[in-house]
């Protein structure tokens, strides 16, 4: 009788620990799971974030598209303000960069060699624009060829 008792005994002291054991595990295993998916959601904020900053930056370079299209449309020309080796600023400030409110800013070219406007036909014309949009460090870029239909006389 009582070497039931001694066996029943022997059994319990080998297997003390193992609750232990398995709560570590698990508690081992769910902060592996933890970890994984914190990386993968800073991940996707890091990229909303980019997002966010490109199309911010687009919609600046396309702030400076309309902005040029206004003044060629209330000047009957393009005028550049500024020459350098890439190309001519249109008017604006020194530097020929907007701030826009939203911290974006933008800057209009006319591609080097592009001031003069193309002859396609007798009453077509075009000119090249290229806007720059930025924000923090992310720059975006509309560029616009821009037909011009003179009068027929």
């Amino acid at each position: 009788m009582y070497s039931h008792i001694k066996k029943s005994k022997h059994i319990y002291k080998s297997q003390e620990g193992a609750a232990l054991f398995l709560a570590i595990m698990l508690l081992g295993f769910i902060f592996v799971l933890g970890t994984i998916i914190i990386k993968i959601q800073l991940r996707e904020l890091k990229f909303g974030i980019r997002e966010s900053a490109s199309t911010k930056a687009l919609f600046a370079a396309d702030a400076g598209i309309e902005r040029a299209l206004y003044h060629i449309y209330q000047e009957t020309a393009v005028v550049p303000e500024t020459c350098t080796t890439t190309g001519c600023f249109i008017p604006g400030p020194p530097g020929g960069v907007l701030s826009l409110d939203s911290g974006a800013s933008y800057h209009v070219i006319v591609p080097y060699g592009s001031s003069t406007p193309v002859v396609v036909d007798a009453n077509t014309e075009y000119i090249v624009l290229r806007s720059i949009g930025s924000f923090q460090t992310i720059e975006r870029s509309i560029e616009v060829n821009l037909y011009i239909k003179k009068p027929s006389i």
